[in-house]
């Protein structure tokens, strides 16, 4: 994994994934992109932003979810990812 000491340096990367995953795609990345962001805010004391990040990611995962036809789906979809995404 990618480690730094920088935190700005973190968040700029995590910026990069989110936006190269999004511009491919790639939704499930989007969301845990917006997740390691959220977390690494909370590290450095910005709850707001982490929060909006939790907010915008839990968004993500609500539209995958509505994406499957079959409820099993969808619910599994939102049980295995919400409860990671739900420390407001």
């Amino acid at each position: 994994g990618c480690q730094t000491e920088n935190p700005e340096e973190a968040l700029a990367a995590l910026a990069r994934a989110e936006e190269a995953a999004s511009s491919l795609g790639m939704r499930p990345d989007v969301w845990k992109a917006m997740l390691a962001t959220s977390q690494a805010c909370e590290r450095l004391g910005e709850r707001e932003l982490a929060r909006a990040k939790r907010r915008a990611a839990r968004e993500v995962v609500e539209d995958i979810a509505a994406g499957f036809t079959d409820q099993e789906l969808k619910d599994a979809s939102r049980d295995a990812t919400l409860p990671l995404l739900t420390s407001d």
